[in-house]
């Protein structure tokens, strides 16, 4: 959430137009958008983020009318168990918070009685990433909001309610409310808060004499003796003193329900007494310190709310800044739960009028306060004292004079800036020297900070400044002007400008003074003049806002103690000022009402309120609803109100907009329609309040252009009685164009009692603005980056803003329009209703756009939209071609005897676009020799997910100790988001790799086993994808190769899911929620069971191997089981992160029986546990990698550089290191390196040489590098197989003729062909791999015959074999006959030939195989082969 913005209506205002005071400066806020978990927010200034959770607080849980008399008692039995269980819901989602972010959290503040949520120092990023936790309904920034009598009293008319001059005759001052104050603190020396007041009356403190809350509790660990019978409470929710720090606090806690005193105040040379008084004066204050110096948080202001409920309070006033977004502002929220306990809420509107839509704190549940002005002010004496005559108008000028700025008197005669550079009016820039030398400055105000005006006034030589102000109304204290070195003074707009024009009229120069003297100085055009900082409505709800007015203006108050005064006195400016006016007015009411909900005393408030003489901040012209809502409060009037409105918390809640409501439907004193499709209805109900029974006339007040009609006409109300009106608003014709204004009044004359005070008149604004289409889009600019024959496509929301039907079509016609063929759009054209809106998908296709480039349009929307026919959508299309690598094949695999080269061929093909550039020859390809032998040899690998360490470390198996804090470096793979939780590391099932679950951005990621980092692995499409996964945890391979991660939130919330080796989604592995399973952490394959742990679950869940079903569980009541490790001995071992059950390592025999319970020293939260070879256990934690026994004793600290997570023991035992072709003796390439064009491969020819090379098998890893952004490295296992024989002849090429083999071993090369028979004589050898030979194959006696991948164009005779025989793969064209051959162990293999002719096998030892690959016979088979 954010901190609010406290509309600091400080004594001194700033140049501009919405008041200020240093340090916190009112800023205009834009409404907001919803609350949204994306790491793009801003990181709030107090570094908390508002965590809200599912479960209603204790006050919406209960939520009924919000009549006082139905309060709800936080603190009472029924209350207490439910709290009880919202307790202790935080605290599971706390250490969620910590298990997600491997740390503990700071958490500022808790929730329960409003909102049900948390206050924690997070970072952007893991606010982002905690709003998927389960039960966490929203995370929000913690907001910086800014700060936003004795006249205006009078004004208000309170002392008609303190004389007794109300319905029923009675008076009140308060006595018995209880009002508090959201604010910068509390002055508890002033007199206005003294438990005696001017008058002598004596305070009650509701809570007993001498019970206090908040600091003055003597049991409140910072426990101030600095409350009495008055100021019964005060708390600090910033950390610091209660006391004020910046006099905002102090000032509208005094205005509200400040003692009636005497005060005196010093104005120049001047002393005055003046009795001041809050209109509430024997009301009780609580302070709720929510502001700092930095501003006023939202966070405590809810923690404040929070408290004010369990404080029992009557009333709270908040002059503090905030938005029009009442259902997703927490704030707000947080009022609307107290409004459920029977709370009144007076918020100031804003200060950054005049302009429309400004208004904040527009929740009907609270009262929008705006801000008057009054007829007086305490100044200085400004008058024209030549040339002679002085006009009248000219003398006795109320001159206020500046904060911080040297007493008058200022004498000269007076220069217009204007008159002195014209494009300088403002006094913003410097002026020429000497231009006022010896003169009077008269400046406008507006432009910039005051201070800079005199600055530039002085330096141009000037003796005093006179600025008049801007808008009408009475002049102010202008602010910051400490440390400027002559008088300033304020007079108002109008007599600014009267000493302007007589200046100009004048020959000569006019001369002034301004007395060293104040008086008292009244103005009645002053009254009633709506302040030009007041926000002004309309809000974007159909609501009225702000409700009502009040003064703001030049309020005298209780302000902050100085070194010098302990009780100084201010005048300030703000809605600031004018809300507490409105918590006092609501003060009264409630004790004079105990029984009057917070919407009646607000309806009582806002139907009373006097509208005529208001107006804008011109002077002249009527204030509409807008400036002032119902009109300035008018506690005579409300005090003898017969009719009031009520209205439930469930029905505020009901019409939230965002859930389908609507806030027209709500029972409020106002009637608001922003788009009246020619005739609109609605309904209100009022309730007698009065004793008596009265007829009401209702009369409506109808603007040009509309026509009301209220049915009915007339009523009669009984006490306690409801009477509900139609209301019918017709604007057929009218066109939208300005909002209009009207009215209903309800007049009677009837009394209270016979003799008693008449029933006031009341009366509702009507505010209707007629429809119209208004074509509204989400997104205003689409861009996407891709590779060639690729698309993406955006969703764009096109909406109906308005109240008249709209039509729409997507085109490239007119100016700026244009509709290329690489973008498509459907639907192209649609129709809505009002208020209405679709999804269209808009296409970015980049096939056939080969060369790559960047491709932009402007796609227009054409509608009937009136104010905007044409919407422009900005398209931008990258095209990268992006080259894609395939190796085929695989594998490369050669067997031959010694003495002989063969080749292979294998392809590097470019499957995607541009050029692919591969090389083999990389010296620096792969992992280097010490990580070879580390994987080799087996190795721990841990995550660890603290910021300043990330990335993933490795550990000995045997020890424990250390190997590398970053055996897999952190990849910054998304780089809009500086959050991530590596969680567990595999390796991939194919050894080539290995895959990281992080928990927060739900993917799986894949990284080379040099550690870099290849691609996000799952979901497919490198982005996370809550249908499948969301809060990935533990990961592991299934027995079948699959890669499975356990999920807890989102749709498949409490699973397994599984992938295949490509990252494909499969589905669950284990169903949501099977055999209760919550929460799901580790995975365990072990013999003949899977067991999954779950920290919701409480318990260590088994399953079939194939997850299709539950067993029995394993264990039950370890609450948050973390990874599950198997011990040699088939012991299981589980971490225990220690939330409601021992931390550390609980140990299971193989069925489930505890074994024990190893709780290391002052540890916490641990994750991940592994057996060590050393027989001791390494486990983790957010605090490190720590080797304990198995008595729990701490062995050794193995890492203390942040979070460590689960741990996994890779080995990868046949891992080659990467070579070169020239780093392998035996092996040659044709070519090393390429640039392949799309679509096209290249052809590699290796050629195995093995002479000289003894028996054995040989590999080497062949490493293709390549400029392919998803696969850098292609891996190419080269194996070559040298048989025991060595070829002493080798053919090769053609021969022409017999080739008799009479000695040795004759080998035919591949590519050879032989045109002639082949003789193999007793004692030698035939070995031919991929030869041919014309003619017919004899061989008697040899000792070898192998035909591998050949052709025999002839019969093939093998008998009497001694050594091996070997016909794979090879064409004969003739019979095939193996008799009698004896190959001691290894069978004679006849496979996966293509014998044209009958095959015969007789008398072989052992028979014959075929190695499960038939041959094809076309003859018939016999003896040993037969049924082949």
């Amino acid at each position: 959430m954010a901190a609010s913005t406290m509309l600091l209506a400080a004594a001194p205002v700033s140049a501009a137009a919405a008041p200020s005071s240093a340090p916190l400066a009112a800023t205009r806020q834009a409404p907001e958008a919803p609350p949204r978990p994306a790491s793009g927010l801003p990181q709030p200034k107090s570094g908390l983020w508002l965590v809200q959770l599912d479960k209603p607080s204790l006050m919406a849980a209960t939520r009924g009318t919000g009549a006082r008399a139905g309060r709800i008692d936080a603190r009472s039995a029924a209350s207490t168990p439910y709290a009880r269980e919202l307790a202790q819901r935080q605290d599971t989602v706390v250490d969620e918070m910590e298990a997600v972010l491997g740390r503990s959290v700071r958490v500022a503040h808790t929730y329960r009685n409003v909102v049900n949520g948390l206050a924690v120092a997070l970072s952007a990023d893991e606010a982002a990433q905690l709003s998927g936790l389960p039960g966490v309904r929203a995370v929000v920034p913690d907001e910086i909001l800014e700060l936003t009598t004795d006249t205006s009293n009078a004004l208000i008319q309170s002392p008609a309610v303190w004389e007794g001059r109300t319905a029923e005759n009675v008076g009140t001052r308060g006595e018995g409310a209880i009002v508090g104050i959201l604010d910068s603190g509390i002055n508890p020396d002033h007199p206005s808060f003294a438990a005696v007041d001017g008058d002598g009356f004596r305070h009650t403190n509701p809570y007993g004499a001498g019970r206090y809350v908040g600091v003055c509790a003597p049991s409140h660990p910072q426990h101030k003796a600095i409350c009495n019978d008055k100021l019964i409470g005060a708390w600090s929710m910033v950390g610091t003193d209660a006391r004020d720090d910046n006099g905002h606090g102090s000032h509208t806690a005094s205005t509200a329900a400040g003692n009636r005193h005497e005060a005196t105040m010093t104005v120049g040379t001047s002393t005055h007494k003046l009795t001041v008084s809050g209109v509430a004066p024997r009301a009780n204050v609580i302070s709720y310190k929510v502001c700092m110096a930095l501003g006023c948080l939202s966070s405590a202001t809810i923690a404040a709310v929070d408290q004010a409920i369990a404080d029992g309070v009557d009333v709270l006033n908040y002059s503090i800044s905030g938005r029009d977004d009442p259902w997703k502002d927490l704030v707000d929220q947080a009022f609307l739960e107290a409004y459920s306990a029977g709370i009144f809420v007076a918020a100031s509107a804003g200060n950054n009028g005049p302009g429309p839509s400004t208004v904040a704190k527009t929740a009907p549940w609270n009262m929008s306060v705006a801000a008057v002005s009054h007829e007086r002010v305490i100044a200085h004496r400004l008058d024209v004292t030549g040339p002679t005559p002085v006009p009248a108008a000219l003398t006795g000028i109320a001159a206020v004079i500046g904060e911080g700025s040297p007493n008058p008197p200022i004498e000269g005669a007076i220069r217009y800036s204007g008159a002195v550079d014209a494009d300088n009016v403002q006094a913003c820039l410097p002026f020429p020297a000497a231009a006022f030398s010896g003169r009077v400055a008269l400046l406008p105000r507006g432009g910039c900070d005051f201070s800079v005006k005199v600055k530039n006034a002085t330096a141009a030589g000037a003796t005093g400044v006179v600025v008049h102000n801007q808008y009408s109304g009475p002049p102010i204290t202008m602010g910051a002007l400490a440390g400027t070195t002559i008088p300033a003074v304020m007079v108002s707009l109008a007599d600014g400008q009267r000493l302007r024009e007589h200046a100009a009229a004048t020959d000569g120069p006019v001369t002034v003074r301004v007395d060293p003297g104040s008086e008292v100085l009244r103005d009645g055009d002053w009254t009633d003049v709506v302040a030009d900082f007041s926000s002004r409505g309309p809000s974007k709800f159909d609501m009225l806002a702000p409700t009502v007015a009040a003064p703001g203006r030049n309020i005298l108050a209780a302000t902050m103690a100085t070194k010098d005064n302990p009780a100084p006195y201010a005048f300030m400016q703000g809605t600031s000022m004018s809300s507490p006016h409105v918590a006092g007015a609501g003060a009264l009411l409630a004790a004079l009402h105990p029984d009057w909900s917070p919407t009646r005393i607000r309806s009582a408030l806002a139907v009373t309120a006097d509208r005529d003489g208001v107006v804008k901040e011109d002077g002249r012209t009527p204030a509409d609803a807008f400036d002032v809502g119902s009109g300035r409060i008018n506690l005579a009037q409300a005090a003898r109100t017969g009719i009031v409105l009520d209205e439930t918390a469930a029905n505020f809640v009901a019409a939230n907009p965002d859930a389908g409501g609507d806030p027209q439907t709500l029972n409020l004193p106002a009637v608001v329609e922003h788009h009246c499709l020619k005739v609109c209805t609605f309904t209100r109900t009022v309730s007698s309040v009065a004793k008596v029974a009265a007829t009401y006339q209702v009369t409506p007040q109808a603007p040009a252009g509309a026509r009301i009609t209220v049915a009915p006409t007339q009523f009669t109300l009984a006490p306690g009685a409801s009477q509900e009106l139609t209301i019918t608003l017709d604007v057929t014709g009218t066109p939208r164009k300005n909002w209009l204004f009207g009215a209903i009044d309800l007049t009677t004359d009837a009394r209270h009692a016979p003799d008693g005070q008449p029933i006031a008149q009341a009366h509702f604004p009507v505010a209707v603005l007629p429809a119209a289409p208004d074509l509204t889009v989400d997104k205003t600019a689409l861009s996407s980056s891709m590779d060639v024959a690729q698309n993406e496509t955006h969703t764009v929301k096109v909406g109906n803003a308005g109240g008249a039907e709209l039509t729409w079509r997507a085109t490239g016609d007119g100016d700026d329009c244009d509709w290329p063929t690489w973008v498509k759009v459907a639907p192209a054209q649609g129709t809505l209703g009002a208020f209405r809106s679709q999804d269209i998908q808009i296409t970015l296709d980049s096939t056939g756009l080969d060369d790559g480039g960047v491709f932009t349009a402007n796609l227009c929307l054409a509608s009937n939209d009136q104010d905007q026919p044409t919407t422009t959508i900005a398209l931008e299309l990258t095209v990268v071609p992006v080259p894609k690598i395939e190796v085929a094949p695989k594998s490369i695999s050669a067997r031959q005897p010694a003495g002989l080269v063969t080749s292979q061929k294998f392809a590097v093909r470019n499957a995607g676009h541009g050029v692919l550039d591969w090389r083999l020859d990389d010296p620096d390809a792969g992992p280097d020799d010490e990580r070879i032998r580390l994987l080799r040899d087996g190795v721990l690998l841990i995550p660890n997910s603290a910021s300043a360490t990330r990335g993933v470390m490795a550990f000995d198996p045997q020890t424990g100790k250390q190997i590398d804090p970053q055996f897999i470096p952190h990849f910054k793979f998304d780089p809009t988001s500086n959050l991530y939780t590596p969680f567990q590391v595999i390796a991939k099932p194919d050894g080539s790799g290995f895959l990281m679950s992080d928990q927060v951005n739900s993917v799986i990621t894949e990284h080379a086993l040099d550690g870099s980092f290849r691609r996000i692995f799952a979901p497919a499409g490198g982005v996370d994808d809550p249908k499948i996964m969301t809060n990935t945890r533990g990961i592991a391979l299934s027995p079948r190769g699959t890669v499975l991660v356990t999920v807890a939130s989102q749709s498949n919330a409490n699973s397994v899911v599984e992938f295949d080796a490509d990252g494909k989604y499969l589905g669950t592995f284990v169903a949501p929620g099977t055999d209760g399973l919550k929460g799901p952490w580790g995975i365990l394959f072990r013999g003949d069971d899977m067991l999954v742990s779950g920290s919701d679950s409480d318990a260590i869940h088994s399953f079939k191997k194939d997850g299709s079903a539950a067993n029995a569980r394993f264990f039950e009541g370890l609450s948050w089981p973390g990874q599950l490790a198997e011990m040699p001995n088939g012991n299981v071992l589980a971490a225990s992160w220690g939330s409601g059950s021992a931390p550390g390592v609980w140990e299971m025999d193989r069925d489930g029986k505890l074994i024990g319970v190893y709780t290391p020293p002052g540890g916490s939260g641990y994750q991940g546990v592994h057996p060590l070879g050393n027989g001791n256990i390494l486990t983790t934690s957010s605090k490190g990698v720590h080797e304990i026994d198995r008595s729990g004793r701490l062995v050794e600290v193995e890492n203390d550089k942040g979070a460590a997570r689960f741990i996994t023991h890779v080995r990868l035992p046949d891992l080659q290191p990467c070579v070169t072709p020239d780093e392998v003796p035996w092996l040659t390439a044709s070519r090393t390196s390429a640039g392949t064009g799309a679509g096209t491969s290249t052809e590699v020819t290796l050629s195995m040489d093995s002479t000289g090379l003894a028996a054995g098998t040989y590999r080497a890893q062949l490493c293709v590098t390549s400029d392919d952004p998803s696969n850098r490295l292609s891996t190419l296992p080269v194996t070559l197989e040298v048989t025991d024989q060595t070829c002493a002849q080798v053919v090769s090429g053609e021969r022409r003729g017999p080739l008799p083999v009479n000695g040795g071993v004759t080998c035919l090369a591949p590519g050879a062909t032989v045109f002639g028979p082949v003789n193999v004589a007793k004692g030698a050898g035939l070995i031919a791999l991929g030869a041919r030979v014309s003619g017919p194959v004899t061989a008697t006696g040899a000792t070898v015959v192998e035909l591998t991948g050949s052709t025999v164009d002839g019969p093939l005779s093998v008998t009497g074999v001694t050594g091996s025989v070997l016909i794979v793969g090879t064409r004969v064209t003739g019979p095939v006959s193996v008799v009698d051959s004896r190959t001691g162990g290894t069978p004679v293999v006849v496979s996966g030939n293509r014998i044209d002719g009958p095959l015969r096998c007789v008398g072989n030892q052992p028979p014959p195989v075929d190695n499960g690959v038939a041959n094809t016979v076309s003859g018939p088979t016999s003896g040993q082969c037969r049924g082949w």
